[in-house]
């Protein structure tokens, strides 16, 4: 992958483009790699709901819990979200952010932050936002149809950009070796 990034960053134009400070961060191999994998993150996502949803008698009605009805449907959807958020996990430690620590603590600590920054978008950013944008905001000046689109798109970025820093900064951080050092050198 590294070839081929090396590549692709020979190009003229990519050249010209990386002397800017924010097309570096944007064509960083580390952004790009995100990228690349988020969109194989969301086909497997849908190849498993469809997978499931295969399987599944979706209209069956589960139980019913405070007047709503848990469909087979929410199962499918909540296996879809764990397989693919555990295949991010495994594809953003090992080819995004190379995190190669393999101990069992690390790694637990690692898919927890990671598992936990994904349930944090999903109900402030996914939910909340969505809410926000489409019924209080948006519909009030776009059709329904258009404001659904158009918040799901704001939403989209706000979600790659809070998922990319929680597995940055949070889930992937890379410990400061200057600092380990010194605190030896003492």
């Amino acid at each position: 992958m590294k070839k081929l990034y090396n590549w692709f960053a020979s190009w003229g134009i990519t050249k010209a483009l990386m002397k800017k400070s924010l097309f570096q961060k944007l064509l960083s191999y580390e952004f790009l790699m995100y990228l690349f994998f988020g969109v194989l993150t969301t086909i497997v996502s849908f190849v498993m709901l469809y997978l499931c949803q295969r399987i599944m008698p979706l209209d069956k009605v589960l139980f019913t819990l405070f007047n709503f009805d848990f469909t087979w449907d929410i199962i499918a959807q909540l296996i879809s979200w764990v397989v693919a958020c555990t295949f991010a996990f495994v594809t953003n430690k090992y080819f995004v952010f190379e995190s190669r620590d393999r101990a069992p603590r690390v790694v637990f600590k690692e898919y927890t932050t990671f598992m936990g920054g994904r349930v944090i978008s999903f109900l402030v950013f996914e939910e909340g936002m969505y809410i926000l944008l489409d019924r209080l905001i948006l519909s009030h000046f776009l059709s329904v149809n258009a404001s659904k689109y158009i918040s799901k798109v704001i939403v989209a970025v706000f979600v790659v950009i809070f998922n990319y820093l929680v597995g940055k900064f949070v889930s992937f951080r890379k410990k400061d070796t200057n600092k380990e050092t010194e605190t030896v050198k003492e």
